[in-house]
């Protein structure tokens, strides 16, 4: 997959099939969609281009935190996997924020002759004010060469999928159907660093993980995990919330445990992908009471397949 700035940058004389949307978490709903959009770019012998932003626009006008699925880094690997032919990240920033529909279509889409057809989700929106709605953009197309492909909402038997209700899910910790619905494993990707040591004192260390907070967390508890250092995969289980049996109560911390591993990876970046909620975080009343029901937890990872 080839990052561009614009489509002029594609050398090969194909036709060329667009799809455009923000694809956080890259969701069974995206997967849909984009393998819908590659079986219609390889019959017109043609090539899959994909346009999103940076940042998320919710994020541009809202500035939020605990909102993204995933990196705009992670974002490229998942779709990668694709065979997506072109990526096109466009700079969401102050100046196109006020790009009229008009204007984004002319700029960033017919300004190519060698497109041929746009696909779009079917509550996609754009332009200032989301003004750019699925009937303008069909009305715009009229007499173009451009045809519009909408692609219907994806449910499975039970969920209409959508990044916002995942979000939702991971939220409050109901990581199995968040898993279900994203069609792969929940993760965070982060970089160890030194807590207070507390879990080395009784023989289980853990390692703490900072984040980016835009970045979506897990709602506090105990939960399954695999870690994974350098590409290998470890069992583990991890704590997400504010060690209240210590009176802590101030930032919410991720420690993991990495079953049968000994390695001092301070300031090294894992992996960790969440498999299912254990419990919820509980205050204990002493320190011996929360040592007894870590070793009970962790003995429940080892038995858990």
């Amino acid at each position: 997959m080839k990052l561009i700035s614009k489509l002029s940058e594609i050398s090969e004389n194909k036709p060329l099939i667009v799809t455009i949307g923000n694809f956080d978490g890259v969701h069974l709903g995206h997967r849909s969609l984009l393998e819908q959009a590659l079986k219609t770019a390889r019959g017109m012998s043609g090539d899959l281009v994909l346009i999103s932003f940076v940042p998320h626009p919710q994020e541009f006008f809202s500035k939020l935190n605990d909102f993204y699925l995933n990196s705009f880094e992670e974002r490229r690997s998942l779709l990668k996997d694709f065979g997506i032919k072109y990526f096109l990240e466009i700079s969401f920033d102050e100046e196109f924020s006020n790009l009229s529909p008009e204007s984004f279509l002319k700029e960033y889409i017919l300004s190519d002759k060698r497109v041929k057809k746009l696909y779009l989700g079917h509550d996609f929106s754009f332009g200032k004010s989301k003004s750019g709605n699925l009937e303008f953009v069909k009305n715009f197309l009229l007499n173009t060469g451009v045809q519009l492909e909408v692609f219907p909402e994806f449910k499975t038997s039970m969920d209409k999928v959508s990044s916002s209700l995942i979000r939702d899910l991971i939220r409050h910790g109901k990581i199995e159907k968040a898993n279900e619905l994203l069609g792969r494993k929940f993760f965070i990707k982060g970089r160890v660093v030194k807590g207070k040591g507390r879990g080395a004192t009784i023989g289980i260390p853990t390692v703490n993980l900072e984040i980016n907070p835009n970045r979506i967390v897990p709602a506090k508890g105990v939960y399954f995990t695999k870690t994974y250092f350098q590409g290998q995969p470890f069992d583990s289980i991890t704590n997400i919330g504010i060690n209240p049996t210590f009176g802590d109560n101030i930032q919410l911390k991720i420690e993991t445990h990495i079953l049968d591993f000994s390695q001092q990876i301070y300031e090294q970046e894992i992996v960790i992908s969440f498999l299912k909620r254990l419990r919820e975080e509980k205050k204990f009343s002493d320190f011996n009471e929360l040592k007894m029901q870590i070793k009970a937890d962790i003995e429940e990872r080892i038995n858990f397949r």
